[in-house]
């Protein structure tokens, strides 16, 4: 997950790509991680009620992209 290795995401990707992950580039990414810190300015957070929504009606309506992409979707 990006989200929660952001550095071993960035190492993957540059490995993929066939670049170079350099000791420069890593230092820069943890410095701006360090200064921008995740949820900084508060959590938001979205409920599918507020939209007239439930999970079921979710869950059916992405049901075929979800299958031609191998994505979950929680139960929650």
């Amino acid at each position: 997950m990006t989200h929660r290795d952001p550095m071993g995401t960035m190492r993957r990707l540059s490995t993929h790509c066939g670049d170079e992950f350099s000791t420069e580039a890593e230092a820069n990414m943890q410095r701006y991680l360090e200064t921008k810190p995740k949820d900084r300015f508060g959590k938001h957070t979205y409920n599918l009620t507020d939209y007239g929504l439930t999970g079921d009606e979710i869950r059916e309506r992405f049901s075929d992209y979800c299958a031609d992409y191998d994505v979950a979707l929680s139960r929650a």
